[in-house]
C-alpha cells in the first residue's frame, strides 16, 4: 500500500513538472504574495541630470527577479545612466521569488521621459497601464527580457521585429504572437529599437549589448570586469534547450523524495543586486517548498533599492548567509556562506551541484536558459 501511494505521488508530481515554465514557475511552487501594507519608503528626488534615463517596468502583483534586478544592476554599474523602477501605482512590488521591492515611480507619473524602457516577465502582461505606457513611448529604446516578450506581443507595436525569449516558452509565444519574427539559439536579438533576451540569465548578455550600444565599449568593459564575466566575448550563439520529459521525471523524483526543503536567503545593507537575484532565482528552480528572504525589516541595496524580506518562518532546511549566519541560531549543518568571488550564476550553479548533484544542476541551467 505504501509503495502504491509513492508511485501515485510520483506520477502526480511528474504530471505537474511537465508543465514547468521558463521565467516564472508553476503557482504550485511559487505563490505570489502581497507586500505588507505597512512597508513603504520614498526615494529622494534625483536632481536634474543630463544622463540618459532608463525605466524598468514592474508589476505590483509579480515581477521576475532576475529580469528586473540584472538590468537594474548592470545599467547602474555604468555610473552613466539614471535607472529607476516604475510600477502601476508606485506601491511595493512582489518580486518572484522571495522578496518585496519599493519602486521609484508610478507609471501614471506624467513626468516620466525615459530614453530606455526595460520589460521583464510580469504577472499581468495585458495590464492597460503598462501597455499604454509602451504605446506612448514607441520611439524609445526597448529591452525585452525573457517573457517580457509577452508585453511586446500584447502591445502590437513591433510587427515583424526579430525577438527571442526563453527556450521553454518560445513555441507557445510564436503561436500566440505570429506577427513577431521569432528567433532561437540566440542569447539576444537586435532589431531597430528593440533588443530582446532569451531566458532569465540571458538578461546579462542583452543588457551588456544595450550598454555597448548606448555608452560604448569602454563602459561595457568596465561592467564586464565588475561582474567577473567568465567568457572572452559577450555570448550570442546559444543552445536553446527546453526542459524535457526526463528532466521533468528528475524534478518529480526530487519533489517526491527530498522532503520539500525550505530555503532562506539573508539580505543585508548594501547587498549586491546581482548576487541576490542569482541565489533566489537559481535555488527557487530546485523546487523547494518555500524560498524566502530574512534579515532587517528593510535594507538599501548596493545601488540604493529599498528591499523588504518575506520571512514567515525560521524553520529552514537550508540557509545562505553573509558570514555564515553568525548572527543567527541556525544549525551549523544547514548554513552556507553567500559567495561573491566569481560570476554569480557560476557560483550558484556550482552550489546547486554540490547540494543536489549534476542532474539538478543541468535542470536549473536549462530553467535559467543559461546555455552550455
Amino acid at each position: 500500500m505504501q509503495t502504491s501511494r509513492v508511485i501515485v505521488k510520483l506520477l502526480y508530481l511528474l504530471l505537474l513538472s511537465v508543465f514547468i515554465i521558463d521565467c516564472a514557475q508553476l503557482d504550485e511552487f511559487q505563490k505570489t504574495e502581497e507586500p505588507p501594507a505597512s512597508i513603504s519608503h520614498r526615494y529622494s528626488p534625483n536632481p536634474t541630470s543630463k544622463r540618459k534615463k532608463a525605466i524598468l517596468i514592474a508589476d505590483e502583483k509579480g515581477t521576475e527577479i532576475t529580469d528586473l534586478l540584472i538590468p537594474f544592476y548592470l545599467l547602474s554599474a555604468t555610473g552613466q545612466i539614471d535607472v529607476q523602477i516604475a510600477s502601476q501605482t508606485g506601491k511595493p512590488v512582489s518580486v518572484w521569488k522571495g522578496i518585496f521591492l519599493q519602486p521609484h515611480l508610478s507609471l501614471q507619473d506624467l513626468s516620466l521621459k525615459p530614453d530606455i524602457i526595460i520589460l521583464p516577465a510580469v504577472f499581468h502582461e495585458t495590464d492597460p497601464l503598462i501597455l499604454n505606457f509602451i504605446k506612448s513611448n514607441t520611439d524609445k529604446q526597448f529591452l525585452s527580457i525573457c517573457e517580457g516578450a509577452k508585453i511586446i506581443g500584447e502591445s502590437k507595436q513591433f510587427s515583424k521585429y526579430q525577438i527571442t525569449t526563453h527556450a521553454s516558452s518560445r513555441a507557445d509565444l510564436e503561436k500566440k504572437y505570429p506577427d513577431l519574427d521569432w528567433k532561437k539559439d540566440l542569447k539576444f536579438t537586435k532589431d531597430r529599437n528593440l533588443i530582446s533576451s532569451a531566458g532569465v540569465s540571458s538578461a546579462v548578455e542583452a543588457t551588456l549589448i544595450l550598454i555597448e550600444q548606448t555608452l560604448g565599449a569602454e563602459a561595457k568593459n568596465k561592467v564586464l570586469k565588475k561582474i567577473k564575466y567568465p567568457y572572452p566575448e559577450i555570448r550570442k550563439n546559444h543552445n536553446s534547450e527546453a526542459v524535457g520529459f526526463w528532466d521533468s521525471l528528475k524534478i518529480a523524483s526530487k519533489l517526491a523524495f527530498d522532503g520539500n526543503p525550505k530555503i532562506g536567503v539573508e539580505i543585508y545593507e548594501g547587498m549586491n543586486e546581482f548576487v541576490l537575484a542569482a541565489y533566489l532565482d537559481s535555488f527557487a528552480r530546485t523546487f523547494p517548498s518555500r524560498i524566502e528572504t530574512f534579515g532587517p525589516p528593510m535594507i538599501r541595496s548596493e545601488y540604493g533599492l529599498y528591499l523588504y524580506p518575506t520571512q514567515t518562518t525560521n524553520d529552514y532546511s537550508l540557509v545562505f548567509c553573509r558570514d555564515v549566519c553568525q548572527s543567527y541560531s541556525f544549525p551549523e549543518e544547514i548554513r552556507f556562506r553567500q559567495r561573491s568571488d566569481d560570476y554569480p550564476f557560476l557560483v550558484t550553479l556550482q552550489e546547486v551541484e554540490s547540494l543536489y548533484g549534476k542532474g539538478m544542476r543541468g535542470i536549473v541551467k536549462k530553467l535559467l536558459d543559461e546555455g552550455p
